[in-house]
C-alpha cells in the first residue's frame, strides 16, 4: 500500500533527524577512556551538569560549589545552578590537587581556559579509544543526560531548568526520543 511507504520514509527521515543519544554504559565507557584526569573531569561535569560545549570554557574554580553540591553556569546570556553530584566532585577534587588550575576550572596547560575546540578534541578522543561504534560529538552528552534523566522521572519543567533551555520545546524533544512508556505514570487516584 502507498500510504504504509509514505509513512515508512516520513518515520526513517525523522529518526535520521533525531539526536544520537549514548546508553549509560557507553557514558561510562567515553569517560573511562579519557587520557588524563583534567579530561575525565571535563567530561564527567559535562553530562553530569547537562552542560552545552561553549559552556565550559566559561567554567570558574569558584562556580562549582562542592558544599552545596552546585555548579554555577553562565551562559547564553543567562545564569543558572545545577546539581554537582558526589561522584563528580571527588574527580574534580583529583583533577584540581593534580593540575591545580588558577581561575578557569579547565585550563590549558598555559592557565588559560581550555577552548571550545580542545573540549570537542577530547571527546572525541575518549570515543574513539572507547571502541564505540556509534559516532557523534560533544553536545550528544548533553543529549543524553537529557534522556537519562527524563528515563529516571525527572520532571520536563525542571530539566528545562537544569539545561537552560528558555522554552520547552527542546526539552520536550528528549521525551519523545526516550520512548517512555505512559502507561507507567502512576494516577494520583490510585492513592485515594
Amino acid at each position: 500500500n502507498g500510504d504504509s511507504y509514505v509513512k515508512a520514509v516520513e518515520n526513517s527521515l525523522k529518526r535520521k533527524n533525531e539526536p544520537l543519544v549514548y546508553t549509560r554504559e557507553e557514558i561510562r565507557r567515553i569517560i573511562d577512556s579519557s587520557i588524563n584526569i583534567r579530561q575525565k573531569a571535563l567530561l564527567s561535569v559535562a553530562y553530569a551538569c547537562g552542560l552545552r560545549l561553549r559552556e565550559i570554557p566559561l567554567l570558574k574554580i569558584t562556580d562549582a560549589d562542592a558544599a552545596k553540591r552546585v555548579l554555577i553556569i553562565n551562559g547564553e546570556g543567562s545564569r543558572r545552578t545545577v546539581m554537582l553530584p558526589e561522584k563528580v566532585i571527588r574527580i574534580i577534587d583529583e583533577y584540581k590537587r593534580i593540575y591545580r588550575p588558577g581561575i578557569w576550572l579547565f585550563e590549558s596547560w598555559r592557565g588559560q581556559k581550555y577552548s571550545v575546540r580542545s573540549a570537542e578534541s577530547c571527546f572525541s578522543r575518549a570515543l574513539r579509544r572507547s571502541g564505540i561504534s556509534k559516532r557523534g560529538s560533544f553536545r550528544n552528552l548533553r543529549h543524553s543526560f537529557a534522556c537519562h534523566m527524563i528515563e529516571a522521572g525527572t520532571d520536563i519543567y525542571l530539566l528545562q531548568r537544569i539545561m537552560g533551555n528558555h522554552t520547552i520545546k527542546p526539552t520536550r524533544n528528549f521525551l519523545r526520543m526516550t520512548g517512555v512508556d505512559i502507561s507507567r505514570v502512576k494516577s494520583p487516584i490510585d492513592d485515594i
